[in-house]
């Protein structure tokens, strides 16, 4: 891509469930007239389908084959063989994609991204995911998959509610789909408060299939614009954004924090204390046992994993200086460097003082942090994390009772 503004920008829309996503796309069909939609679903005998429409005409119908069966590689593949031709339709500047449950809006990105045509006339526009509010919550907590659902997602298996937090980190606009706003309903109006917690980047939408009017606007294509810089820096396992107002009615985010490194054996004790009624953790973790790595947090619902996010600035060659590595650089010590760990835990049984007292006790004390990582790497390693960290595969621990 060259920066320059494509003349035709490619628009996505995600969810895990049709109906959410098919209510999204009648919506913003309605409001600009002959837009361009390319549909993919999924038939009765389970077989990939391609539709283009433009407003209520169907111009093309047509089966997509199936690669490795993955929905998501086979969904890529066909639009980055189709992209250049609709760029050059004659179409307008907007360009719909709806995608089938569970599939990431990150296929139709990379499907943009690997186009190779003079000028760059295809650029990404906005990414939109379809929420049900009321069921938000159950499926972050649940453990259901999305094989489970019928999803073919060839070798790479996920939970829905892994899925759900993913798209909505990704997203630059999100719309809770009702069919009734009703304020007494407890989960839909918990699922309206985690959404804000999980996704503070995003525009708040709503359309609610009763037609009656709601507190959100409308859902708009155009109204925001994917930025792939942003997204790149908060999808990463290390980063934490919090909303400006972090309190809600049900839901509430608290930041921890510690500049000493994490006993292993005491966080791992830890887990289920800190974990207990928290839908989603996030942050990054400075453990004694591998200093030298920063490692990201991850937990949604009962499962929490662990990533490499590489060195600290303060073990890197070049000087901190000279790092993209804004919050590193804003959370600078004179001691510590930018090690340390930050957690944000969001739930509706966030108990602040509770987590404090617990990431404290997993501290290192005076005489412990005086022994320096020749002595710290004698400590146990019972989340077997430096073995983890030498594969592809983040290693995760399910607390699931």
């Amino acid at each position: 891509m060259t920066g320059r503004s494509p003349a035709i920008q490619v628009s996505a829309v995600s969810g895990l469930r049709a109906e959410s996503i098919i209510a999204v796309r009648d919506r913003l069909s309605g409001s600009h007239r002959h837009l361009p939609v390319i549909e993919y679903s999924t038939d009765d005998h389970g077989d990939l389908i391609r539709s283009v429409r433009r407003g209520r005409i169907e111009l093309d119908r047509e089966p997509v084959e199936l690669i490795m069966d993955c929905q998501a590689c086979s969904i890529q593949l066909d639009l980055t063989r189709r992209l250049g031709d609709y760029a050059f339709a004659g179409w307008g500047s907007v360009l719909l994609v709806c995608l089938p449950p569970g599939v990431s809006a990150s296929a139709v990105i990379d499907a943009v991204d690997a186009l190779d045509l003079d000028g760059d006339p295809v650029g990404p526009g906005s990414i939109t995911t379809a929420v049900d509010p009321a069921s938000l919550s159950e499926t972050l907590w649940s453990a259901a998959t999305l094989a489970d659902l019928g999803v073919a997602v060839g070798h790479n298996d996920q939970p829905c509610g892994e899925f759900v937090v993913e798209e909505l980190l990704l997203c630059d606009s999100y719309v809770h789909v009702v069919d009734r706003l009703d304020p007494d309903d407890r989960d839909q109006t918990l699922g309206i408060e985690l959404t804000t917690h999980i996704a503070p980047q995003s525009r708040a939408t709503m359309i609610s299939t009763d037609r009656r009017p709601v507190p959100l606007p409308a859902p708009v294509l155009g109204a925001s614009r994917f930025d792939p810089v942003e997204v790149a820096w908060r999808t990463s396992p290390a980063t934490i954004m919090i909303p400006l107002d972090h309190r809600g009615d049900q839901v509430r985010t608290f930041l921890a924090q510690t500049r000493r490194p994490l006993h292993p054996a005491r966080l791992e004790e830890s887990f289920t204390d800190l974990a207990a009624g928290c839908v989603w953790t996030r942050g990054r973790l400075w453990i004694a046992s591998i200093p030298e790595r920063k490692l990201g947090w991850t937990g949604i619902g009962p499962k929490i994993g662990f990533s490499d996010c590489g060195p600290w600035l303060a073990d890197r060659a070049d000087r901190p200086g000279q790092s993209l590595d804004t919050e590193g650089m804003l959370n600078w010590h004179s001691r510590y460097g930018d090690r340390g760990t930050w957690l944000a835990f969001t739930g509706e049984e966030v108990d602040p003082a509770d987590l404090e007292a617990g990431l404290a006790r997993c501290a290192l004390t005076d005489q412990e942090y005086a022994l320096g990582p020749r002595g710290w790497s004698r400590y146990p390693d019972p989340l077997r994390l430096r073995e983890s960290f030498g594969h592809d595969h983040a290693a995760s621990t399910d607390l699931r009772i």
